[in-house]
This record gives C-alpha cells, sequence and structure tokens, in this order.
C-alpha cells in the first residue's frame, strides 16, 4: 500500500472561500478520472424538510458540496493523508452520502452532535468543510480512526492525491500573493480565474488539475447572502471552458439571528497603537522618566509600527472576521483533541476558564472558535485590548493595573449577562518554571461568579508555547528582581514570527453550578481544583 500522502492516484480537489460584502463566496473545483459517469448538475431536493440544492453523482448518489436554505454549505474532500484503509472498497459507503445527510441542518450546533452519532467506519477518510451562512468555516478530519475539529481553516484547501504537502503549499501561496498575504479579498471574477488556471506549473499542480487520466471535471461555485443561496455549476474543464453554464438559486427562509449580524468597526487613527502612550496610562512615572532612546526601543521591541500597519490594512473589515484573519496571516490554527466533551447549548450561558499558554494567539484562537458556535460570545481580558478596534464587540475589558474595584464591578456585570463568557482565571502568561510551563493560581472570582449566576462551567485546556526569547526574557527579569514585565512587550514578536503553528484545544466535560460547588469547600479550593482539571485534560496520563 502506498504510504501516507504518496498515493498513486493523482486527483487533487480545491476549494477556496472568502467573505466580502456580507456575502460568502466558497468555489469548488473537482477532480476525477475522466472514465467516471459525468455527475448531475445542482436540483432542488427536500430532506427532512429542508429545500437543499446540490449536484449528484450519479456513482455513489451522493455529492461534495450542498447548500441549505438556512445558508449553511457542507462539503467534503478526499483525505489522501490518512493513508491506507483495511476494509475493501465495496464495504464503505459512499463519502458523498455523508454530505447528503448533514446537508438539511440549520446550524452548527445540531450538525456537530449530528457527526457525533454518526458511526465514521463505515466511510474512508476525509475533510468535512462546514459554512454557517456568511461565516468562516468549521473543518474535521476524518482518518479512519478519529474525528479532529480544525479551527481556523485557511481561505485555500487542497485534497491531493500524491506530493500531498508539496501541491497544498504551492496552490496556497498562489492564492496568498493573490491577496497579499490573505489581508485583502479576491473579485468573484478574480477568485474564479484562480480556479480556471493552468497555474501553478506543469498541469499536475494546477489548481485547474489536468494528468493522464484525470482532472478537474466540473467548477462549482455558492455565494450566500443574507436573502439567498446562488450555485453556479460549470461542467467540463474550467480552464477551457470560459463561464459558468448553469445558474440555481435557493430564497433563505427567516432572517439572520441579531448576534448573526455583520459588525461594522468603528473608525480608528491611523497609528491605533502608542505603546508609549500606554505606558503612559498604567505607569506615568515611569513613562516621564524613561530618556527618548529607551521609548524608540520601547516601540521597536513591541512592533508598534508592524501592528499599526496591519491593522491599517484591515480597517474596512467587519469585526466578525478579525480573528479569522489574524490566524490566516500567521498560518496559526488549532485543533481539538478527540477527548473533547460536548459543547453546551448557549442558553445554559457557559463561561469558558483555560489556561493562558501564549499571552497573544491563544486569545485569538479561542475567539474564533467559540464565536463560530457562540456568536455573543464575550472575553474577559485585559483593558490594553480595547485599543484595538477590531476586538471591542468581543471583549469585556478589565484593568489589571488600575482600580480593582472597578475591575470587579465589570465582571459582575458580564456574569449578570446572558451572553457566553470566556475567561483566563490565572490573570497572566504562563511562564516556564524549571523547564514546565507553569501559571499563576487560579483567581477565585470568576469562579464564584458562575456559581452566584448559575452558569455552566466549561474547563479548557490549551496547548501552546511562546518563544526560548520570551522564556529568557522573563527568566532575565526575575533575575534582575526588576519589578516591570519586560516579557510581555515581546507578545507582539511572539505573534507574528512564531513557530508553534499548530495549538491543541481539548474541551472538559460541561459542569453544573452544583458540580462546580462539591470541587472544594471554598471558592479557592475550587478554582484549584478546576485548574488541576485543565491541566489533566491537557496530559491525560496524569489522570
Amino acid at each position: 500500500m502506498p504510504a501516507p500522502g504518496r498515493s498513486t492516484k493523482p486527483t487533487m480537489c480545491t476549494l477556496s472561500w472568502q467573505i466580502r460584502n456580507n456575502s460568502l463566496t466558497v468555489v469548488f473545483n473537482r477532480d476525477e478520472r475522466f472514465s467516471r459517469p459525468d455527475a448531475h448538475p445542482p436540483e432542488t431536493d427536500t430532506i427532512d424538510g429542508v429545500r437543499v440544492l446540490a449536484p449528484r453523482d450519479p456513482e455513489g448518489g451522493g455529492t461534495w458540496i450542498a447548500a441549505n436554505e438556512h445558508g449553511m454549505v457542507v462539503c467534503l474532500m478526499n483525505n489522501y493523508r490518512a493513508g491506507s484503509h483495511e476494509k475493501p472498497d465495496r464495504e464503505y459507503r459512499s463519502r458523498g452520502l455523508l454530505v447528503r445527510s448533514l446537508s438539511p441542518m440549520s446550524d452548527l450546533h445540531r450538525l456537530r452532535r449530528a457527526l457525533s452519532d454518526i458511526d465514521l467506519h463505515a466511510y474512508r477518510p476525509f475533510h468535512l468543510i462546514v459554512f454557517p451562512g456568511t461565516f468562516p468555516p468549521i473543518e474535521w478530519q476524518w482518518n479512519g480512526s478519529k474525528l479532529t475539529e480544525i479551527v481556523g481553516a485557511p481561505p485555500v484547501l487542497t485534497s491531493a492525491g500524491i506530493l500531498s504537502d508539496y501541491i497544498a503549499k504551492r496552490r496556497s501561496r498562489l492564492f496568498r500573493k493573490a491577496t497579499d498575504d490573505f489581508t485583502t479579498d479576491l473579485s468573484d471574477e478574480k477568485q474564479l480565474s484562480l480556479h480556471r488556471s493552468r497555474r501553478p506549473w506543469p498541469p499536475l499542480t494546477s489548481v485547474a488539475m489536468r494528468w493522464r487520466d484525470r482532472g478537474t471535471v466540473s467548477l462549482t461555485q455558492v455565494k450566500v447572502t443574507p436573502g439567498d443561496v446562488i450555485m453556479r455549476y460549470q461542467p467540463g474543464d474550467p480552464a477551457t471552458t470560459p463561464h459558468p453554464t448553469e445558474t440555481f438559486r435557493l430564497e433563505r427562509t427567516g432572517t439572520p439571528k441579531p448576534e448573526r449580524k455583520i459588525i461594522p468597526c468603528e473608525p480608528f487613527p491611523d497609528d491605533p497603537v502608542d505603546v508609549i502612550r500606554l505606558l503612559g496610562e498604567k505607569n506615568p512615572a515611569m513613562q516621564q522618566s524613561l530618556p527618548g532612546i529607551a521609548k524608540s526601543a520601547l516601540r521597536l521591541i513591541a512592533r508598534e509600527r508592524t501592528i499599526n500597519n496591519g491593522l491599517n490594512r484591515v480597517r474596512e473589515l467587519p469585526c466578525n472576521f478579525i480573528s479569522a484573519k489574524a490566524l490566516h496571516y500567521t498560518g496559526v490554527r488549532g485543533h481539538l483533541e478527540p477527548a473533547s466533551g460536548a459543547l453546551p447549548p448557549p442558553e445554559t450561558r457557559p463561561v469558558f476558564l483555560a489556561n493562558h499558554p501564549t499571552g497573544g494567539l491563544d486569545g485569538i484562537l479561542i475567539l474564533h472558535w467559540l464565536s463560530t458556535y457562540y456568536p455573543g460570545i464575550r472575553l474577559i481580558v485585559n483593558d490594553l485590548l480595547w485599543n484595538i478596534h477590531h476586538m471591542r464587540p468581543y471583549i469585556v475589558p478589565v484593568d489589571m493595573y488600575g482600580d480593582s474595584r472597578k475591575a470587579l464591578r465589570t465582571m459582575v456585570d458580564a456574569f449578570e449577562g446572558d451572553q457566553p463568557l470566556m475567561v483566563f482565571p490565572s490573570g497572566r502568561t504562563a511562564r516556564k518554571k524549571n523547564g514546565v510551563l507553569t501559571e499563576e493560581p487560579w483567581r477565585k472570582n470568576p469562579v464564584k461568579m458562575a456559581l452566584k449566576h448559575q452558569r455552566t462551567v466549561v474547563p479548557v485546556h490549551i496547548e501552546g508555547y511562546n518563544s526560548r526569547l520570551f522564556y529568557g526574557v522573563a527568566r532575565l527579569r526575575t533575575l534582575l528582581r526588576i519589578p516591570l514585565n519586560l516579557e510581555m512587550l515581546f507578545l507582539s514578536h511572539e505573534f507574528f514570527y512564531r513557530k508553534w503553528k499548530d495549538f491543541g484545544i481539548t474541551v472538559g466535560e460541561p459542569m453544573t453550578a452544583e458540580q462546580v460547588r462539591e470541587l472544594g469547600k471554598s471558592d479557592v479550593e475550587r478554582a484549584e481544583a478546576l485548574r488541576r482539571i485543565c491541566v489533566q485534560l491537557g496530559n491525560p496520563a496524569t489522570q
């Protein structure tokens, strides 16, 4: 059998997506052997009482892409990296039937539950990409034995049966160059032109692929707006057929939920982040005592110009998509460990309590993931992030260095509300002690308030690390007994220049207020018990 990623079947589907002007556009190149029967063009069908628009594969009876009247789009690609399979092909169900069975789902919570109830061993390995209306997708990868949820699916996905990593990187580079490192959007015409191109050369690696007895056999474009779903289908080689030949429309039912509406970013100055001004707000005496050269050094270390340049490039971007853009720009993503528990329904007003390993991208990643399932999520964080205007709709700013009474009042107001919350109870980024990543003791207030307001508590463990530079500066500052957290100035460096690109996320079982109360006799004991649960989620062997 061929090794993973070295299949002798050069079939290489490509999917790209972007969100622009309150609409989602998905373009899918389907690659197949030319001897396979031609697919039937899209048609509207009613499945479980929901209207679904999808093409159909006559050989397997399923489909590779479907959109329903709720605006949900479900796509599937083969997972060749999973390698060999034990069962004969005849004992597997067509993966396209899985798409069909999931296509009527109205939201991600229902789809996630339905996916967990399906015996996936009946299917060969796959990538499942699901778009909840005009918002970024969630991806699942099935490798034949375990299902992994991917956070931060890139704007371009490739399923290659040969030279998997090489071809995926080359195609991604083509789109990255066209979008200025994924910071700008493409017109629909430009996006389609990339899918019709014989680039990158040779044709084996091209987006519109062609190689011996196989190639791109169709191009499907799905456009989702708040009012309708439009599917354009072009059979044949898109590099030689200039325009889609058939267009289908499906009117969406109802109206988008208020929390799913696009949130525009309020205007901000050209240089929204001023490190010296922020230092003056927190420590005026120190700011005034610094010589000019020290101030310039602080601006350089904190990457002030890089941050402001990046924010200016996306100033027109709606707040809903800032986390996705940040992940795509940095190339960071996350994956949910298979041991993760179920997500509680939004009406339980959950509060997620997590460790804080990196102090930057871990928050962006968890915001991106949770906001997909809980559009109204709020993160209780350091008020310094209030200077990032795109983050304002999603954060509850707390002054970590000022009036503790005001900070407490801010937290109380948040816990009294109905929005789901995300909290880092340690209040600061983890440091290394004796080579082990260690957090400060978790503060009791988040636990105390969750109990008082009868919120469901969900422990979350995030696996991630900063660079040796960050930990080295922290160690040196401690040895020199410098009270100012100098290493925090390097968090911007950790954001833009990091080697650790794949974060692991493990979600614990949701706990009712009564279950949390049984963890200890006091809120301090309960907070410590929850911290230990979090640690155990990241280290199952210790349980």
